[in-house]
């Protein structure tokens, strides 16, 4: 592979990265199951390396890792929100299911990291990820919809 190709590659997966950070308050539109995935995948990991790499050094006095996951917590909702909203507008669904499954898996893990470190928590997060994961992956609406146009590029 050529290394100008490489660098396009590169320069569109962080595109793709960087894009639900951009549009953080845009709920109308749709969004792409490649846009998702990356988005999903790749930013916690980066965020909680970051949080977990610069939090402690930068506030010594709290080491404890709760501290570092609100901070994560309250960098990624935000964008992923706004991403899920929009990828259920790409189903020609409207987005507030998959933002209540989303906010409801966020009080499953805090409720998790705080008060019950047990499997009950777990169990109760189980139905909106598979939720998540599904309105993450189903085949989207082709063309145009009320929601706005196809993302995808036209072959």
């Amino acid at each position: 592979m050529a290394a100008g190709s490489q660098r396009s590659e590169f320069s569109r997966t962080l595109a793709l990265l960087a894009k639900p950070f951009r549009d953080i308050a845009r709920f109308d539109g749709r969004s792409t199951r490649t846009e998702t995935i990356w988005f999903a995948c790749l930013t916690p990991i980066a965020v909680n390396i970051a949080v977990h790499a610069i939090w402690p050094r930068a506030y010594p006095a709290t080491r404890d890792s709760i501290t570092g996951e609100i901070v994560a917590l309250a960098i990624l909702a935000p964008p992923m929100l706004a991403l899920l909203s929009r990828r259920m507008h790409d189903h020609d669904r409207p987005g507030w299911p998959a933002m209540l499954a989303f906010l409801a898996l966020l009080i499953c893990t805090v409720v998790q990291d705080v008060w019950m470190p047990d499997l009950i928590p777990v169990l109760v997060a189980l139905p909106p990820m598979l939720a998540l994961i599904w309105m993450s992956l189903a085949r989207p609406t082709p063309g145009p919809n009320r929601y706005g146009p196809d993302p995808r590029p036209q072959s």
